[in-house]
């Protein structure tokens, strides 16, 4: 794994080949690999700053969507190509079922519709990952340091 360091505007772990400043400016938001993106440190420190803001869970994939979706720079992967999100990427993520989906959940498809992964993400404020996060929620991850950056962004 590649030495880590943080970001010089938002705190957050960067992969050592990220230029911080150049990574997240006033126009941009790059994403980290995602092996950085799941280890401990990321994930704590991205669940530290949601929970500071206090979105209810219910709330939250809004806000982001709101936040995402109105930013008005370029979302970048690791490699600085454009990161795209649909319309319905950031419920999908989440597991929030789609109107043309909801047929489906009442026919035994099981969705997280209580959006109690998030309730429990906020927890690692309090009580901190050990472990890196598994593969599975990357897609999760990837949303919420979009979102974590966008609005420390707009903070400056």
């Amino acid at each position: 794994m590649q030495d880590k360091a943080l970001c010089t505007k938002c705190g957050l772990p960067v992969c050592t080949p990220c230029v911080p400043e150049a990574a997240n400016d006033n126009h941009a938001v790059r994403l980290p690999n995602d092996e950085v993106l799941r280890s401990p440190e990321t994930v704590n420190a991205l669940a530290r700053y949601c929970a500071r803001l206090e979105i209810p869970r219910r709330q939250f994939p809004n806000a982001m969507a709101d936040a995402i979706f109105g930013f008005r720079g370029a979302i970048l992967n690791h490699h600085g190509k454009p990161f795209i999100i649909g319309e319905n990427d950031i419920d999908k993520a989440f597991g929030v079922p789609t109107d043309s989906e909801r047929e489906e959940y009442d026919q035994g498809m099981k969705w997280d519709t209580e959006l109690r992964w998030i309730s429990n993400f906020f927890m690692r404020a309090k009580k901190p990952a050990k472990q890196s996060a598994q593969i599975k929620v990357t897609p999760r991850l990837r949303l919420i340091y979009i979102f974590v950056a966008i609005r420390k962004l707009q903070a400056i």
